[in-house]
């Protein structure tokens, strides 16, 4: 089979395919995206508060929990917190483990989506002697979920191209716009339109090469040809 769809009726859809999906979405994101606290209780424990964390995709779920901390052998080294993910392993897929060594060995990070097996995030590293833990740092990258999603819409008058030839632009004022704005692809509103202003809306929109964000107004670009209609468009992006 050439082609094969995973989502319709009756399907099946494997957890590899679900993690790359996921993956996908996240722009693969690592890390930590709600709660997961750590503190250090004394001695070689350390607390983990409840939470959710993404790994290339791959979700898991924390609950509250004491992790005894490995100690050292012989005077104070370094240690480290990490996440364990193992996908070959069936009965203790992902779980807490600890290291604790003079110099901190290489993170095993493998394309778990393709033909690795193993992924380890750190969370938090510190120094630890035969008893006790100190200096303990959060390392745990924290998914950027900060970034708003809106989308604006933008009306681009078959007038108001500017050029004597190719490429065309449009600059269009938009209220509370910034130059930190992630354009993405434009939707044609059509609302109203009969079935050959919705044709040349269509031809229109693939005209479009690029949109631009800046203070207050945004660019758009045709880089061949330019619109010979009025064009609607909803445009989504994150800030």
């Amino acid at each position: 089979m050439s082609i094969q769809l995973y989502q319709f009726d009756g399907a099946n859809v494997p957890p590899l395919v679900d993690a790359r999906l996921y993956e996908m979405l996240s722009g693969g994101t690592v890390g930590i995206v709600q709660g997961c606290e750590i503190t250090h209780l004394g001695g070689n424990q350390l607390q983990i508060t409840s939470g959710w964390g993404i790994c290339k995709g791959r979700v898991f779920q924390i609950q509250q929990q004491t992790v005894n901390a490995t100690v050292s052998t012989s005077g104070k080294v370094r240690g480290r917190l990490l996440v364990d993910i193992d996908v070959s392993n069936r009965e203790e897929p992902c779980k807490f483990a600890t290291q604790a060594q003079a110099e901190l060995p290489e993170l095993i990070q493998e394309n778990i989506n393709l033909d690795g097996t193993i992924y380890q995030m750190p969370l938090a590293e510190y120094d630890v002697d035969e008893i006790s833990i100190s200096n303990l740092t959060v390392v745990a990258p924290r998914a950027d979920f900060t970034r708003g999603q809106y989308s604006v819409t933008v009306t681009l008058p078959a007038s108001g191209w500017q050029g004597e030839q190719a490429p065309y632009t449009q600059q269009v004022a938009v209220e509370g716009m910034t130059a930190d704005w992630t354009p993405g692809t434009p939707i044609g509103v059509h609302g109203g339109l009969d079935n050959q202003e919705l044709i040349a809306l269509r031809e229109a929109l693939g005209m479009v090469g690029s949109i631009e964000s800046q203070e207050g107004y945004l660019v758009v670009t045709c880089p061949e040809e330019k619109p010979a209609v009025d064009m609607t468009l909803k445009i989504p992006g994150v800030m």
